[in-house]
């Protein structure tokens, strides 16, 4: 996997200014080299590897069923063939202990150590999916769970016919509201709170 992708991706995200308003987010586009998007496009997942969300017991039942991820864990990659599951083992290693993560968690370091000031044992873990959703799925406006730290969105898309589709940045209805979480950028990458911090 080429290094000049992940300098690629470094550079655009760690030089996209951070918005502060309504929360702290950034939107940086063409994040990944022409080439190296190709190669990306060509190791996803065959559909019947993804998972409806609905079947997982992580959302009510019945709930997501035309959502569909499939987690970058050891298990789920090892069920890939050999070329894909090395790109995806390699760009997961990118993300999340790479060069990139270590810059995302400066970038969003000053905002981390104000929300969690107070409480310096607190353990972080990152998450890092695919996620795939159906024509007929949609999803209303929410504030992000609380148990996230940072998320960045990855958008996949093999042209340009969905582009006006995707994530939308709402202002509360009372000006006063305050959401605790801090929000930020499909491939899914998290860095979350521990459930014991």
């Amino acid at each position: 996997m080429s290094s000049d992708a992940e300098r690629h991706l470094i550079y655009k995200a760690a030089n996209t200014p951070l918005q502060f308003y309504p929360f702290p987010h950034f939107y940086a586009e063409g994040v990944f080299p022409t080439d190296f998007y190709a190669e990306l496009q060509q190791n996803l997942p065959d559909p019947s590897e993804l998972t409806s969300l609905a079947e997982t017991g992580r959302v009510p039942a019945g709930a997501y069923k035309e959502r569909f991820f499939f987690p970058l864990k050891r298990e789920q990659l090892e069920r890939l063939p050999e070329h894909k599951r090395v790109f995806w083992q390699q760009l997961k290693q990118w993300l999340v202990v790479g060069e990139f993560g270590r810059v995302m968690r400066e970038k969003f370091g000053q905002l981390i150590s104000h929300r969690f000031r107070g409480n310096p044992g607190v353990q972080f873990y990152e998450e890092a999916m695919l996620v795939k959703d159906a024509t007929n799925y949609s999803l209303g406006p929410h504030t992000d769970s609380q148990q996230k730290v940072i998320t960045f969105l990855f958008y996949l898309p093999k042209d340009e016919s969905q582009r006006h589709l995707g994530t939308s940045i709402y202002l509360p209805k009372q000006r006063e509201f305050r959401c605790p979480v801090l929000s930020g950028m499909w491939l899914e990458f998290g860095v979350a709170r521990s459930p014991a911090a």
